[in-house]
């Protein structure tokens, strides 16, 4: 009989134990939700208060009929609008993703191809960095999704633009990696 109390008590151990692990994991996935939901926000919030400002600068009649300060103001909006766009499209990537909706597409790519592509589309950047890009020659193909590697690469980068200070290069590196046997 004692035998059997304490198999009960260690299975009931056991019990708690994985009870306590999964109102652990429950509450670091409700801060992990709560950390992307201000981050998402923050992120949202930048290109919009742009658009607003540069809008709201366009309807001043001084401001609207200088032609440069008109065509200055134009270029932020839509630059803030495909800064908005490319969070639109991050986050309905995530959610394809995590229903499984989202198919990878992997092929063989030149990961010089996916840079060039990515540095075209942060061309907004370049009015305030440098961004050099150095690919080692004879890379081999990589099999990857293009599309999304792209948009890994669009986001680095997007965030190196906003987070460096102004006139400071941003280096896009491509190598092999020798790891040492």
């Amino acid at each position: 009989l004692s035998s059997v109390v304490g198999g009960a008590r260690d299975v009931e151990r056991e019990l708690l134990d994985e009870a306590a692990a999964q109102s652990a994991m429950l509450r670091e996935s409700e801060r992990l939700s709560t950390t992307l939901l201000n981050s998402i926000s923050h992120e949202l919030r930048t290109p919009i208060a742009t658009i607003k400002g540069a809008a709201g600068s366009l309807l001043n009649p001084p401001i609207g009929a200088n032609e440069e300060a008109r065509l200055a103001l134009t270029k932020d909006v839509q630059s803030a609008a495909d800064r908005l766009n490319r969070l639109v499209e991050n986050l309905l990537d995530m959610s394809r993703l995590e229903s499984g909706r989202l198919r990878l597409k992997v092929e063989w790519c030149d990961i010089s191809d996916i840079i060039g592509v990515a540095v075209k589309r942060v061309d907004y950047c370049l009015k305030s960095h440098a961004i050099q890009v150095q690919v080692e020659p004879n890379l081999p193909l990589v099999q990857v999704d293009f599309v999304l590697i792209e948009q890994v690469l669009v986001n680095l980068l997007d965030n190196a633009c906003n987070y460096t200070p102004v006139g400071k290069g941003i280096t896009v590196e491509a190598r092999l990696w020798h790891e040492a046997l």
